[in-house]
């Protein structure tokens, strides 16, 4: 699971998508694959940010809200939802996204790091930024993002 941007030179492919407003991305190799039409049971007691599980080919898997995460607006049509399944510590997790957008091929020398006044526990899901022609997007950290 490497997630080492540091290196300034050189491509990646990323996978673009949207949590309300607000573009981010994660780099293809961490996706495991892409869903929709999916149902959410809900887990009682769980964490806000934790929308339930689904069956995923007879696997459990949790499903994280961005939304929640990020503390942005709550989008009530689950329906027009997708799922972001990633594998983490070989484990997939679901990401609740409003919608996948593209995947692009980037050149790593249009990442930046986060602001400086992005701090705190909701900055530091943030890996970096990506300089697009259209739009900035926000490079998650997938680790922090699923830790905390």
């Amino acid at each position: 699971m490497a997630e080492n941007y540091e290196t300034k030179s050189g491509t990646m492919e990323m996978a673009i998508f949207q949590v309300g407003s607000m573009p981010c991305g994660l780099e293809t190799s961490l996706i495991q694959e892409i869903i929709k039409n999916f149902t959410i049971t809900t887990v009682h007691r769980a964490p806000d940010f934790v929308r339930g599980v689904i069956n995923l080919r007879g696997q459990i898997t949790t499903v994280i809200d961005l939304h929640q995460k990020f503390t942005t607006d709550i989008e009530d049509d689950i329906n027009s939802m997708e799922i972001v399944v990633v594998l983490f510590n070989d484990e997939p997790i679901g990401l609740l996204v409003n919608s996948v957008s593209d995947v692009v091929i980037i050149d790593k020398e249009n990442m930046t790091a986060p602001p400086a006044n992005v701090k705190g526990i909701t900055g530091s899901f943030f890996r970096g930024i990506l300089k697009m022609e259209q739009q900035l997007v926000s490079v998650l950290n997938l680790t922090e993002l699923i830790k905390k």
